[in-house]
């Protein structure tokens, strides 16, 4: 029989051996547990241990480098990866294959009417008047904010050419950091003019009215001598050819409103100071407001011309209206 002496020892040895394996299977779990990742978005300046391994518990929140601009790009190498480890007391070897994290800041881009904007105001602070249409000489231009920051822009040392309407500056974003970062721009200005557009479809021969015309900002190299610029030169008038809505109009694309269709029976009026006179006869042809028309009588087939003045109502004068007759 084995003593008290002989059990105690065995359990003894028996509970090291336990203690033992569960400590080698705890150290090979966490080893296991640090694991790199492949690639990460961060959304504040700074990159923690955490964004580039798992398993770390408290150590996660560590701060070990500066984040990328918002939206720009940081690889960090493998041998970057084995120093940042080491310094940090990690137990970890790059695997095979495992040679660069990507580390992607997010951001928010300006938009490039918010940018427009700011150029506009800074240009009309001295140097030039009126609306403006900024041309952007890079139509790419992207910039970018943090998450948390507001989308807003701030524009440094504008310098403008009058003579070429070009310009240049410095925009920083956002508006309210004065250590943002820099970008800069170049563009060209057009001065702007509102001129009437068709507020919808006009078809032709279809008369004109106040409410069917709204008015667009153009360019003014857009406009042409051809290019109607008043109310007046349309409301009133009959679309030639049909007006497209929003779509600039030329005076080719109008003409008077027709008082008088050829075939129609036309109201003749003659008025002297001594008398008036009226008869009916037939237009020969169309007729606007102050045209003058062929018109026929009916009975002695005489033509003569009268000058339109209203809906199928022309008159003549004395020596036209004896020949008439």
């Amino acid at each position: 029989m084995k003593t008290m002496k002989q059990h105690l020892i065995g359990l003894g040895m028996t509970v090291l051996v336990l203690q033992g394996a569960a400590m080698t299977a705890t150290d090979a779990l966490a080893a296991e547990a640090i694991r790199l990742k492949n690639s990460v978005t961060v959304t504040t300046g700074q990159i923690l241990l955490g964004d580039l391994f798992t398993g770390l518990g408290a150590k996660s929140d560590t701060v070990v480098s500066t984040a990328p601009t918002p939206g720009m790009k940081l690889n960090i190498g493998s041998r970057e990866l084995l120093r940042i480890a080491k310094q940090h007391g990690l137990d970890w070897q790059p695997a095979r294959g495992q040679k660069v994290v990507h580390v992607q800041r997010a951001g928010r881009t300006i938009p490039l009417k918010a940018v427009r904007l700011a150029l506009s105001d800074a240009l009309a602070d001295g140097h030039v008047d009126g609306d403006v249409d900024i041309e952007l000489a890079n139509r790419r231009l992207n910039i970018m904010v943090a998450t948390n920051q507001d989308q807003t822009v701030r524009v440094h040392d504008m310098n403008y050419d009058q003579r070429t309407q070009q310009f240049s500056a410095w925009l920083s974003a956002p508006a309210n950091d004065p250590n943002a970062p820099r970008t800069a721009v170049k563009g060209r200005i057009y001065e702007m003019i509102a001129l009437p557009v068709a507020q919808h479809h006009v078809h032709p021969g279809e008369v004109i009215r106040a409410r069917d015309i709204g008015w667009r900002n153009v360019r003014t190299n857009q406009a042409t001598y051809n290019t109607i610029n008043s109310l007046d030169e349309l409301v009133g008038q009959s679309a030639r050819r049909p007006l497209i809505a929003g779509r600039l109009i030329k005076r080719t694309d109008v003409m008077p409103r027709r008082l008088v269709a050829k075939g129609d029976f036309v109201t003749v009026h003659f008025r002297s100071k001594s008398m008036s006179l009226t008869y009916r006869g037939m237009a020969m042809e169309h007729g606007a407001r102050n045209d003058v028309i062929r018109i026929r009588n009916p009975r002695s087939k005489k033509i003569i011309e009268g000058k339109v003045i209203g809906p199928n109502v022309a008159t003549i004068q004395l020596p036209k209206f004896a020949a008439l007759n």
